[in-house]
């Protein structure tokens, strides 16, 4: 009983403060990314039935779990961010498990022998607490495929050092094939899970002995199968062919330009990722200036000091882990497992991203394994531990206040990453939420002056100068951004806002008619086709595109309540009582119900 409170009680406190110290940030709103892929996603309302085709699409347990978010409060961000923090505690605890099973290999004497439960939970916090990890946690969109897929490859790696260990191996092979295959639902970060499992296998199970290796050599046949055959079905054959020929490119994004050109080559995205490596090995020692977004770009080649400084430091510690292979077996895996899982992240896979701080999230359990050793080999390891938890913690919970306010994290963004338009423009699209006009027009010509043909900012700058009562102004940058793109139908939906607004009814509605023409299901563009009607006195058509409004993506409490106030209007009490039903579900008080009922 004693054995089993020393193993269960420091993971359990460490995720009971993991959780205090997240706690007043749960019920922070939506940002960034998330709000095109939660808030806009018309797909997230609807379960769509289970079958064998689900297991090989890209990414469905994320989506999955957005819809179950949904269906238990709506766009509540309470449970959406919930399930993250649920995520990263288990993926913690069985950190903890699986490094205190693998330091039971650990030869007698060594400092990771006689040091195992300090190691262990001194990982465990650092991993629970750190506030590098608060961008997994709390950035809901992206956080949540990288903390479900680090959950599952951490415990896809426990369940094979299970399987190592058992006398009887059916159920654990079973658990162990059936985790690969959900891995690879949630991110393709997964395609590093056989290489993890065999790591761990050749460096602490079997101890560096290719005659012990041979003994579970049909185990990692058939993770590598299960992932491979599941990775091969969820990307094109022009994929692998392009990898292989260096032709992977990836294309830029508009406001966040790495590079003139207008894709990002392979190598050069390679070569550029090295000074991104020694930032994510050394956000985790030092922990200030993070920034969601950085305003890093490529190197222009390889002789430059941005390549070759970074390159010298990462082939030294190569070098080091190496050496010391024979004698120092855990120093290599982790510093191994840290490589293997970062280098999709930081080679030739271009992306349109070039520092992302949460694709650490996984590769973190290598680096700080390693950190915790050291801490772990000094006196006074458990006042270390305790000061180190509770300093990290606070400073996570001080790290997560960026996220409670748009206003907030995107001033945080332009700050840190003044270069980047993409900051300025949606610095600007929060002062407009918050009625800082002027400032908000600043910003949009600021993101402007950085890229040009950033039609969001000229989409945006449009908005300002109508709140700012200039018109034509805010026509000419309205037709400026759909120059740029004539595929957007915000942008539509802005002009046929500001040409409603000049008395331009008709031309309104044919702007309005071309963003439904796009998105068919755009409710603010239903919303105001309805307002153009109502300026037309066709206020029984005006009710039918307020009711498509609510049947499509705009269905919030403040649309329910516009649907019912007019049905009143109109006498139709049936449609009425229905709307203010569902504002009620949708979170409205119902006294303001009754006040809106007799005012109308």
């Amino acid at each position: 009983m004693r054995e089993k409170l020393q193993l269960w009680l420091p993971p359990t406190i460490l995720g009971i403060l993991t959780a205090l110290f997240y706690a007043p940030s749960l019920h922070y709103a939506f940002q960034f990314d998330d709000v095109p892929n939660i808030l806009k996603n018309y797909s997230v309302r609807f379960f769509t039935p289970f079958t064998f085709r689900t297991l090989i699409e890209n990414r469905w347990m994320c989506n999955w779990l957005n819809k179950l978010n949904y269906s238990l409060g709506y766009f509540d961000p309470f449970y959406f961010r919930l399930t993250n923090l649920g995520i990263h505690i288990v993926t913690g605890v069985l950190v903890y498990f699986l490094l205190h099973a693998l330091l039971g290999y650990a030869q007698a004497g060594t400092l990771w022998s006689r040091r195992r439960q300090s190691i262990a939970t001194l990982t465990c916090a650092l991993f629970l607490l750190h506030p590098v990890q608060t961008q997994t946690v709390s950035y809901i969109i992206q956080g949540r495929s990288e903390g479900v897929a680090g959950l599952f490859i951490v415990a896809t790696v426990l369940c094979f050092v299970w399987v190592a260990s058992a006398s009887k191996k059916l159920l654990p092979i079973t658990l162990l094939a059936t985790l690969c295959i959900l891995t690879c639902g949630a991110k393709e970060i997964a395609i590093v899970t056989p290489l993890l499992v065999l790591l761990v296998d050749w460096f602490v199970i079997c101890g560096q002995s290719f005659t012990n290796l041979k003994k579970r050599l049909p185990v990692h046949l058939l993770v590598w199968t299960i992932v491979i055959t599941i990775f091969a079905l969820q990307h094109d054959v022009s994929f692998f062919t392009n990898f292989f020929m260096l032709k992977q490119t990836a294309l830029q994004n508009r406001g966040n330009m790495l590079v003139q050109a207008q894709t990002i080559a392979p190598l050069q995205f390679a070569y550029s990722s090295l000074k991104v490596v020694v930032h994510y090995l050394a956000i985790f020692i030092w922990p200030f200036g993070m920034s969601v977004e950085y305003d890093w770009q490529l190197e222009p080649h390889f002789f430059t000091l941005g390549v070759l400084a970074p390159l010298a430091c990462l082939l030294t510690l190569l070098w080091f882990v190496f050496s010391a292979r024979k004698r120092y077996p855990y120093v290599t895996f982790a510093v191994l497992w840290f490589a293997i899982t970062i280098a999709p992240r930081a080679s030739l896979f271009a992306s349109a991203e070039l520092v992302c701080d949460y694709k650490t999230y996984i590769a973190s359990v290598g680096w700080l394994f390693m950190l915790a050793s050291g801490v772990c080999a000094l006196p006074m390891r458990g006042i270390t531990t305790t000061v180190l938890s509770l300093g990290l913690g606070l400073a996570s919970m001080q790290r997560n206040h960026i996220w409670e306010t748009p206003l907030r994290f995107w001033a945080d963004v332009a700050k840190h990453a003044p270069k980047k338009a993409r900051g300025h423009n949606n610095y600007g699209v929060a002062l407009v939420e918050a009625g800082e006009y002027g400032q908000a027009l600043l910003q949009y010509k600021q993101a402007i002056a950085l890229d040009d043909s950033y039609c969001d900012a000229w989409n945006n700058l449009a908005v300002a100068y109508m709140y700012l009562g200039n018109p034509q102004e805010a026509l000419n940058a309205q037709r400026r951004g759909l120059e740029l793109n004539k595929n957007h139908p915000e942008a539509f939906n802005n002009l046929g806002s500001l040409l409603l607004d000049m008395g331009r009814v008709r031309h309104a509605q044919e702007a309005f008619a071309e963003a439904l023409k796009m998105r068919p299901y755009y409710g603010k563009a239903c919303y105001n086709m309805g307002r153009a009607c109502l300026a037309q006195g066709k206020n029984e058509l005006a009710l039918r595109w307020y009711q498509k409004a609510t049947e499509g993506d705009f269905d919030t409490k403040e649309m329910f309540v516009a649907l019912g106030k007019l049905a009143l209007e109109l006498g139709k009490h049936e449609i009425a009582h229905d709307a203010f039903d569902k504002a009620i579900e949708h979170g409205l008080d119902p006294s303001a119900i009754k006040y809106q009922s007799h005012a109308s």
